[in-house]
């Protein structure tokens, strides 16, 4: 097959960029022709542009829908892989490729076009209130786009304005991570019936598997610090024991993580690091920690983790819940149960008869859900139906 991968580029590059590239290069790997569209963001919120014209851009950018347009007519793709569509290059894209006459896919890789902010995640806790509104206005009275009340309110305007000429109407299907994503897109007034919904998880290469005897002390994390990752609830957490712990990623909080390893000896902070050494790491801890406060989508690093049969200690949340399950490949806590989450640390070993399941189990999790060549099928399978005229049936 011939597939388009569209995506707007973060300001800050981060796991789902990791995702379209692995997907990308599993459909090359089996014969498929796959080409990436990509749109830079800086482009849009870095340029000396007058507002009006960035303004207009949100809802409808020409430059990007003539480079799209082009890109299409030259590849002549059997499919569109839509991902990211905000800002510079928005769902206007969608109906350029209706009017194109290509279906098209979409991977709902976090909840932008229910929650401006797009993590459902206002403060230091969950957020729902906007979820089933057609216009809320919660978002826009926090400003909880870039702590701004007229960009909340624009971008606002830019969701409201593809729901009400019903722009999320065209593509065949969307992808999401589970049933409990679903069910909150299913919750909104987005406009997606239930049919149109595909679940298919995030996928990591097959690893071998680390037995409990292979491993070092140290604990890990692996991710963005900054606070809704859980990086304050992390250091409290550490304040409290002295089992080892590796770092890696950098973010807003790098300053308090490189203060409190320089006052606490078992802290090692090792900033961003190659996927070799982030691969090495992996294998070597005890455990992969993930104490993460929002919902996320699906972790690649929880999956990257079960690769080789490292378990997973996280804050529990609903969505979290359906790949971490306590006691069988990791264990959840309860985000004000710091004191638990902290006893469980300072009293692992990995040889312990009650720990040594979770490691199998890890692998067994990756083994069902992440391995890459059901992800093969499941993309393919979805790319075809996309293809095929007769109506979608819903097998979720």
């Amino acid at each position: 097959m011939r597939i388009l991968q569209v995506h707007n580029l973060y300001l800050n590059r981060g796991g789902e960029e990791s995702v379209i590239a692995s997907e990308g290069e599993l459909l090359r790997e089996r014969g498929e022709e796959v080409h990436l569209l990509e749109f830079d963001n800086k482009s849009l919120f870095e340029s000396k542009l007058p507002f009006w014209k960035r303004f207009l851009y949100l809802f409808y950018n020409k430059e990007a829908c003539t480079r799209f347009r082009l890109e299409v007519l030259s590849f002549r793709p059997d499919v569109i892989h839509f991902h990211n569509l905000a800002y510079y290059a928005s769902p206007a894209l969608i109906r350029e490729a209706q009017k194109l006459g290509i279906p098209s896919v979409c991977t709902l890789h976090n909840f932008r076009w229910i929650c401006i902010k797009g993590l459902l995640f206002r403060g230091t806790k969950i957020c729902l209130r906007c979820v089933g509104y057609r216009f809320p206005f919660w978002g826009i009275f926090f400003g909880c786009f870039q702590g701004s009340r007229v960009r909340s309110l624009v971008l606002q305007m830019v969701i409201f304005f593809h729901q009400l000429f019903r722009t999320f109407t065209y593509p065949r299907s969307f992808i999401v991570f589970n049933s409990f994503i679903r069910d909150l897109f299913l919750k909104s007034l987005i406009g997606v019936p239930k049919e149109r919904f595909r679940i298919k998880a995030n996928f990591a290469r097959d690893r071998v598997f680390s037995t409990p005897e292979e491993r070092s002390s140290f604990f890990l994390f692996v991710g963005r610090l900054i606070d809704y990752k859980g990086i304050p609830e992390l250091l409290r957490i550490f304040d409290r024991v002295s089992q080892p712990l590796h770092i890696l990623g950098t973010g807003p909080l790098e300053e308090d993580i490189i203060r409190f390893a320089g006052s606490h000896g078992h802290i090692k902070y090792m900033g961003f690091q190659s996927e070799e050494e982030v691969s090495k790491q992996m294998r070597s801890c005890q455990a992969l920690l993930f104490p993460s406060l929002c919902y996320e989508g699906f972790p690649r690093v929880i999956a990257e983790a079960f690769s080789f049969g490292t378990p997973v200690l996280a804050f529990e949340n609903d969505n979290l819940s359906t790949l971490v399950k306590d006691g069988y490949n990791g264990y959840l806590f309860s985000r004000e149960d710091i004191s638990s989450f902290a006893e469980k640390i300072q009293s692992w070993e990995a040889t312990d008869p009650n720990h040594e399941p979770l490691y199998t189990h890890a692998r067994k999790t990756y083994e069902d859900l992440c391995i890459p060549e059901k992800n093969y099928h499941q993309l393919i399978r979805i790319y075809k139906e996309a293809c095929t005229p007769s109506p979608i049936k819903d097998d979720s």
